[in-house]
Formats: C-alpha cells, sequence, structure tokens
C-alpha cells in the first residue's frame, strides 16, 4: 500500500462528554465531518435528556399530564420504547424515571428510599404511558420519562446514519457501551468488540470478543452505577416491577442487532428477565445474545460471532425462535 493509501484508510478518532458518558467516534473521515458528528451529540443531548432544562422530556415531565409538541426523534424513541415494554411484558418501562429520581445514584450521600415510595411508584407503573398524539405528548399521574435505557442506543443509530450520509464507509461508534460498527475496519477485517469483565476498569480484562460488520453490540451491567451500603450493592438498573435495583443472576448482558437503540432496550430488559426469558425476547427480535452469569460461565445464542477468551467456560443455551 502506497503512503497516499494509508492516509487514506487512517482513523481519525474525536471524543466528547455526552449523557453522563465519554462518547468516542473513529472513522476513516475528515475531522470536520467527526465534529459535526459530535454536534449531533450534543443536540440528542438537550433533546432527550431529563436532566436538562428545556429539553423534549424534561418539558414532558413538567407539564403535569399537559400534551407538549416535541420533536419527531422524540416520538419515535417513545414508540420504540413503548414496544420493548409490550414485547417484555413490563420489565423495560420508560416511565421509570419517579422511581430513578427516589434513589438518585448521583448523590453524594446515597440512601435507600422508602419502601412505600417505591411501592406507590411501582404501582403506577403499571398503567402510565406516554400518550402520543401526532407531535403532542403527554405524561399523567406524576408519573417521569427517563430514557437511559434506550437513549444512547437511539443517538448511536442517529449519528451512525448521518456518517453514512457523509459517505463513511469504514468507522465504530462506542457510547459508554453502546457500540456501532460502520463496515468493516480499515484493514478489511471485521471489527472486534472486546466485552468487559464486569466490575474491573474498562481497559482490564475483557471475557469475549466479538466480531462485527454494520452491527451494533450493546452491554448493559448492573457494575457501572451504584454504592455500597451495609455490605449489600445497590445499582441504578431497577426492575420496574418493583423499583427496586434488578437482583439477577446475570452480571453482564450484551445484544448484538443491526439496530443499536433496540439492542439498548433488550439488553436493560433481559438483565431484568434473566437468561431463558431474555433468549426468547433476543430471538424475537433476530438479535444475538452473549450472557455472563455470576458463576462466570458464558451462555450464547448460536450464531453469536464471538471468541470467548480463557479461562472462562461457555454453555449454550438453545431455544426454539418464537
Amino acid at each position: 500500500m502506497s503512503g497516499s493509501d494509508e492516509s487514506t484508510m487512517a482513523l481519525t478518532t474525536v471524543r466528547g462528554f455526552y449523557f453522563d458518558t465519554m462518547n468516542v467516534i473513529s472513522c476513516v473521515a475528515d475531522e470536520a465531518v467527526l465534529d459535526e458528528a459530535l454536534g449531533l451529540c450534543a443536540f440528542f443531548e438537550s433533546l432527550l435528556s431529563r436532566f436538562v432544562e428545556g429539553s423534549d422530556v424534561w418539558r414532558i415531565n413538567h407539564a403535569r399530564g399537559a400534551s407538549v409538541e416535541v420533536n419527531p426523534h422524540t416520538t419515535a424513541i417513545l414508540a420504540l420504547a413503548e414496544e420493548i415494554r409490550d414485547a417484555s411484558d413490563g420489565a423495560f418501562n420508560i416511565a421509570v424515571g419517579e422511581a430513578s429520581a427516589l434513589w438518585d445514584f448521583s448523590s453524594a450521600t446515597p440512601k435507600i428510599p422508602a419502601a412505600d415510595a417505591l411501592k406507590q411508584a411501582a404501582c403506577r407503573l403499571l398503567t402510565a404511558r406516554p400518550v402520543i398524539e401526532g407531535s403532542r405528548v403527554s405524561m399523567h399521574g406524576g408519573v417521569q420519562i427517563d430514557l437511559g435505557g434506550i437513549a444512547k442506543g437511539y443517538i448511536c443509530d442517529q449519528v451512525a446514519d448521518f456518517l453514512r450520509a457523509q459517505g463513511v464507509t469504514s468507522g465504530l461508534l462506542n457510547f459508554g457501551g453502546n457500540v456501532v460498527t460502520i463496515g468493516n475496519h480499515p484493514e478489511g477485517r471485521p471489527w472486534s468488540v472486546a466485552l468487559q469483565q464486569p466490575g474491573r476498569q474498562r481497559e482490564a480484562a475483557s471475557f469475549a470478543v466479538v466480531n462485527c460488520t454494520n452491527s451494533a453490540v450493546v452491554t448493559s451491567g448492573p457494575y457501572e452505577r451504584g454504592f455500597d451500603l451495609d455490605k449489600k450493592r445497590y445499582h441504578h438498573i431497577l426492575d420496574p416491577r418493583s423499583c427496586w435495583p434488578v437482583e439477577s443472576e446475570l452480571l453482564s448482558v450484551s445484544v448484538l442487532s443491526a439496530n443499536a437503540a433496540l439492542a439498548d432496550a433488550l439488553a436493560t430488559a433481559i438483565l431484568v428477565l434473566g437468561a431463558n426469558e431474555g433468549l426468547r425476547l433476543a430471538q424475537r427480535y433476530n438479535a444475538e445474545l452473549i450472557l455472563l452469569d455470576d458463576t462466570h460461565k458464558v451462555h450464547y445464542s448460536k450464531n453469536a460471532p464471538l471468541t470467548l477468551i480463557a479461562p472462562l467456560t461457555p454453555q449454550t443455551i438453545t431455544v426454539p425462535l418464537v
């Protein structure tokens, strides 16, 4: 390969901190194009974060049941979220914002919410749904929306689509555990995405590598955020049916799909559902699944393109397609 060819195929990387995580975009593209892509990250944070005053989600949550005019992206992500809620029998529910606020995992002095308050919040979640009427959305009963379990995946998809429209044919986006690949690696091989050992730094050991071309890999686990109190760990992924942190045998859930928003929501739901029900849900959407359980065994759907890293022992779960 000539020097000019090497320059043409070199990866350019930009980084930005959005959605409370580092976002990394590496593509064969001009830096100006990647800066535009980061600008889209800023736009979507201002649109979908419940913490940004004036965002669509903030306005829905503060409208006291009144309908508000929102961006088409907001109605699209809400519609997908409600679809996954129904498909998972409520294991995924964006109306969990009230419960998330009760736990306040970002506090310097975290505490366990009152059990009665969590029980009441869980009761409200049974029927609380966003009402979508064209470009207007409302939320009733004092319940709040939290898109933390789907927004990063959706934004990954949108940024990747933008890059493809700019002519990018090779790239990787990593938005805090939400990975989207565009084409192949510049060397002509699939992208290699490492799955992290739970509870360790991102730079430390991995338990598997997934080969990806034009696909998304989204990983969810209870190890990223939370607090310890009285020798017990309380993490940020809540079971919407109880509003308590999920108690699962799963330490890590990775979903492979052509759609990162779908993979994001499925990963959260599957952590709540557990391995067997979770695999059925993944197969309903033609997604591949890689799970690490609390005995450090790996379970994976039969077509998952992964390479396991010793010393973990794989156990394959095979469930007929639903």
